[in-house]
């Protein structure tokens, strides 16, 4: 088996809305595409696609992607990726799980990230003061793509144009 963690074909954000289709659990677009899907426009090259959800939600999104490959991994760099048996229950540290369709030597397809919850609220794991409604954790693009996202929009919306520069 090849585990090349640099060898990404991510899905494309329409391709991953369909992958997810009939999730029975909230599930929403993460970090780079989130953020250009926000503001209604690719600002960058994206290597990967991010998909966020809550961690007590993990066996449900195991159950639905049945038909894929799933490792779980330990990041930061380099990532160690081992096989997400059928049935575990993944606590911290391990956050991520990486998901493909050839076992043998098929490109990463996307990355699920998992989110701490405390009943109807989530927390950030690396600052458990710091938190939110679920139900609040995002928004729908006109294309019906959850995208995650906290705060006010509009205040997110500044914070990306800042960080793109003039």
């Amino acid at each position: 088996m090849n585990i090349d963690p640099h060898n990404w074909s991510p899905l494309s954000v329409d391709e991953l809305a369909e992958v997810f289709g009939g999730m029975p659990v909230p599930w929403w677009i993460a970090g780079g595409w989130a953020l250009d899907l926000f503001v209604g426009r690719t600002t960058r090259a994206h290597e990967d696609i991010d998909v966020l959800i809550v961690r007590r939600d993990q066996l449900a999104v195991q159950k639905h992607l049945s038909d894929w490959q799933l490792f779980k991994t330990k990041q930061p760099d380099p990532p160690h990726l081992a096989p997400w048996p059928e049935g575990e229950f993944l606590e911290p540290p391990i956050n991520d799980v990486w998901v493909r369709r050839d076992l043998h030597d098929g490109p990463w397809r996307f990355q699920l990230m998992l989110m701490e919850g405390e009943g109807d609220r989530w927390v950030y794991r690396r600052l458990p003061t710091i938190g939110g409604m679920i139900a609040e954790m995002g928004l729908v693009t006109d294309r019906r793509h959850p995208v995650s996202c906290t705060g006010d929009p509009a205040s997110i919306q500044e914070r990306h144009r800042t960080a793109e520069g003039p």
